[in-house]
């Protein structure tokens, strides 16, 4: 998310495990490979968790891999998802909607026309091409409009009646332009 009511309002560059800091990678090339790995391996292998860590070089010692890899997956699941209060989760179950091999050239073209962004040539951070990934489909208005909507209420008897006393006067009404219309036109 952007936190948008912050004076600070850079996005998130690092994860916590065991109460450390580690900062990450957040180019979108290294999550989108990531949530490949995701859905092809039933088991994360650790040693290809490092590419995601940015390792900091000091006096010739490595900094910047966590030791506890298991709760280091799961925090970089948690950047990788980017979990948003709307829309609401379908409760539907593994419903892949996007490819990102099949559909990568069309979403380079998408936000290449709609934003201006080359994302071959650009380091967008994952959360930003999330953002806007997902507004290539919904405008701000529609987004509005829908949480706008007002489910229509349960119709009472007398209005049920009322609305088809003027429906059968319309109809009636309708007849009798339709007669009017047909002698009109034998005049002719």
């Amino acid at each position: 998310m952007i936190p948008l009511d912050k004076a600070d309002r850079s996005r998130q560059s690092s994860i916590w495990v065991d109460e450390e800091e580690y900062l990450i990678q957040t180019a979108f090339p290294y999550w989108i490979g990531f949530g490949k790995k995701l859905e092809t391996l039933s088991e994360f292998p650790v040693d290809q968790l490092t590419p995601y860590f940015k390792i900091i070089e000091v006096d010739g010692r490595s900094y910047g891999l966590p030791e506890n890899w298991n709760s280091a997956y799961e925090e970089l699941v948690k950047f990788y998802v980017n979990k948003q209060p709307l829309p609401k989760d379908t409760g539907k179950e593994n419903k892949r909607l996007i490819d990102w091999d099949i559909d990568s050239e069309r979403i380079y073209c998408a936000f290449l026309e709609r934003y201006n962004i080359n994302l071959i040539t650009t380091d967008l951070h994952w959360h930003d091409f999330l953002a806007l990934y997902h507004n290539l489909f919904w405008t701000l208005k529609d987004v509005i409009g829908a949480r706008q909507y007002e489910k229509p209420t349960k119709k009472t008897a007398k209005q049920i009646e009322t609305e088809t006393e003027q429906r059968e006067l319309q109809n009636r009404y309708m007849w009798e332009l339709e007669t009017e219309k047909k002698e009109a036109f034998k005049m002719r």
